[in-house]
């Protein structure tokens, strides 16, 4: 497509460029020394089958201030019941003002 309108693409900087997007996605996965925590398809099976509704995110679009109940609290493995200070954990909110995040994004910086 490019061609067509006379331009050129540098696919050696768009590839390195790629690269380094997709790393900075894989450390962001790690700040602050924490693991990621991944709520994956057999996870989100169980809520449901526990008769938890999905998380309303609805609020992102109000910019007020928000607030929430924990549903439900996750290692990565599986769903417990309390959480301490020495453990990493994901939480399932009722609702949220956060956008949800996929795999490969990366933050923009203007």
């Amino acid at each position: 497509m490019a061609v067509d309108f006379g331009l050129s693409v540098d696919m050696e900087g768009f590839n390195a460029s790629m690269k380094e997007a997709r790393q900075k996605a894989r450390n962001a996965r790690y700040k602050a020394g924490g693991k990621s925590i991944v709520l994956d398809a057999n996870a989100t099976s169980q809520l449901r089958n526990q008769g938890l509704d999905s998380t309303n995110d609805s609020p992102k679009f109000q910019h007020k201030v928000h607030s929430s109940v924990v549903k439900a609290i996750y290692t990565g493995s599986e769903f417990i019941a309390t959480a301490s200070g020495d453990e990493d954990f994901g939480l399932v909110l009722e609702s949220t003002s956060f956008y949800a995040e996929q795999g490969g994004q990366v933050q923009l910086h203007v």
